[in-house]
């Protein structure tokens, strides 16, 4: 892996990022940050046809993502964690009989769950949104200028995880 370069140039990533078998991506609950992180998840979709993406998330979303990840998404709700918001032994059984390569967590704050989820899916690459104590969980975090602005941090994730030139990057301008 390369090192960062300077102001917002993407930088390379590892070879993992190339071409992924698999990807497990975590989906917000709040609704508005859920329409957000939708239109990153489609773009990544586009832009990676031939992986296996696996999306988790609350019933209430089910409908809302692209009809082609809905046969392979993993809905969870409150019974699926613990009193600490920890995942019961079974939701991560299933998360790591995936075997995924690549975690992504698009919830703009911590939700202890999913990060631990992302943690434990025994994915070499795990990526956030940079939030209060992301290194804990996650080895690639993404950092926005306008860290207050939802809009731009999915903006950046997009950036950092679609190579630039890419036909589905000169569109992640509709995030």
């Amino acid at each position: 892996m390369k090192s960062l370069k300077l102001k917002d140039d993407p930088f390379a990533l590892p070879d993992t990022l190339i071409d992924p078998r698999s990807i497990l991506v975590t989906m917000p609950f709040d609704s508005r940050e859920f329409e957000m992180a939708n239109e990153a998840l489609t773009l990544l979709d586009n832009h990676y046809p031939r992986t296996k993406i696996a999306v988790c998330l609350n019933e209430t979303f089910r409908t809302w993502i692209p009809r082609m990840l809905i046969q392979r998404s993993i809905i969870v709700n409150t019974t699926d964690f613990n009193m600490f918001y920890w995942p019961k032994k079974a939701l991560i059984r299933k998360i790591q009989s995936l075997k995924c390569d690549v975690a992504i967590d698009l919830n703009p704050d911590l939700h202890i769950g999913y990060a631990a989820l992302c943690a434990l899916s025994g994915a070499n690459v795990r990526i956030a949104l940079d939030k209060q104590y992301s290194n804990l969980f996650f080895n690639f975090v993404v950092r926005s200028e306008t860290t207050h602005k939802l809009r731009h941090r999915y903006d950046a994730l997009v950036k950092y995880l679609i190579p630039a030139g890419s036909k589905i990057n000169e569109t992640s301008d509709a995030i």
